[in-house]
């Protein structure tokens, strides 16, 4: 576990600094620097987390310097402003709960960034933002936690960049309660943003909340979907920086369901790929708007419209190699647009340039 922090460390110290200059606000405050070794090896320095926060006042800027080791203690950003807790360029310092608890909970907080340490040892949830935070997440690794890996809610807004969050028992990140999330990586696989292996989905979008998904993020074999769009959320993937990979998920590559919106665009492509489910499945008055995609070699349907739903495709698509057809709806349903190279389709629904709609029996 922590080898694998040390080595993601030294690969993205060249992104970090876009990042958090985005996420950062301006101020006028001194601003106060303090390290932190749970080790205790370095004198003068604090031996936890908790305890270098009682000394820095809560409007910042403020900045903790963390060294490699773990920290056994619920750490606590409450009501604070402009707080940097930073365990780059070693990486390899972590947050582990005592006892349970989240070992991270940020609420009411703005302008916060953690910076390439890890959170593991919740019960739940290993790091819960909520109370309108804002906050950055970059280059953190966050497993094995009984739940979610991060839970953003009650109107709060967080950037994740570079992470790996897997191996939690249920969403890798579970967006909800009117929150926004946006995910973006600088590299391919383990090198960008990852969630995998998680018992439900890599990424969930749900309850309201808004997602981005902008490139070189990858969400592979997770128990239910690499990505979930579900309860009224939205959600735009967009492949312009950088191409986005679903695959090895059980369920579905990307689900939308229940009244949630789903776009999905840009010049790098993304990939839906290698599902055992299907690669992309649309149902419960859900819509999806569909460029530049490959999807490929999904075990079930390659697209799934079902129970008034809506996809509708702009172009540049292509299907190919899926299993029980390329894309497939039921009666209540309806593909529309360009769908040049989507292969077999299992759809009696599809609009046309002239007439109505063509109906049909449903194909479940």
């Amino acid at each position: 576990m922590s080898d694998d922090l040390m080595k993601r460390s030294h690969k993205r110290n060249t992104v970090f600094g876009a990042l958090l200059a985005l996420s950062m606000f301006s101020g006028v405050a001194r601003a106060a620097d303090v390290t932190v070794d749970c080790t205790g090896a370095t004198a003068g320095a604090f031996t936890s987390i908790s305890a270098a926060l009682e000394t820095l006042d809560r409007q910042g800027p403020n900045t903790i310097f963390l060294l490699p080791g773990q920290c056994v203690e619920p750490v606590r950003i409450i009501d604070r402003e402009r707080l940097t807790i930073d365990a780059s360029p070693l990486g390899n310092a972590w947050a582990v709960s005592p006892d349970g608890r989240p070992p991270i909970v940020i609420s009411g907080s703005h302008g916060i960034s953690l910076i390439q340490m890890g959170a593991t040892g919740g019960n739940f949830n290993g790091i819960l933002i909520n109370r309108h935070s804002e906050v950055s997440i970059l280059g953190m690794t966050i497993q094995n936690n009984g739940g979610n890996g991060v839970v953003v809610r009650g109107g709060s807004t967080v950037l994740f960049g570079d992470n790996n969050i897997s191996l939690n028992g249920a969403n890798g990140v579970n967006v909800v309660e009117n929150s926004v999330g946006t995910f973006t990586g600088s590299a391919p696989g383990e090198n960008g943003m990852l969630a995998e292996h998680n018992g439900e989905n890599g990424l969930r979008c749900s309850y309201g909340a808004t997602c981005f998904v902008l490139g070189f993020v990858t969400a592979q074999n997770n128990g239910v979907a690499g990505l979930s769009v579900s309860n009224g959320a939205r959600v735009q993937v967009n492949s312009d920086d950088g191409p986005n990979t679903f695959q090895g998920n059980t369920f579905a590559g990307i689900a939308v369901a229940r009244n949630s919106t789903a776009f999905i665009v840009g010049a790098q492509r993304t990939f839906v790929q290698n599902n055992p489910g299907m690669g992309l499945d649309v149902e419960g008055n859900a819509s999806l708007v569909l460029f530049d995609t490959t999807v490929s070699n999904n075990q079930q349907a390659g697209l799934s419209a079902v129970r008034l739903s809506l996809a509708e495709f702009g172009g540049n698509n292509v299907f190919t190699g899926n299993g029980t057809a390329n894309l497939s709806c039921d009666s209540t349903s309806l593909f529309s647009g360009d769908l040049a190279g989507t292969g077999k389709v299992n759809c009696k629904r599809i609009e046309q340039v002239k007439g109505p709609p063509r109906h049909g029996r449903a194909d479940e």
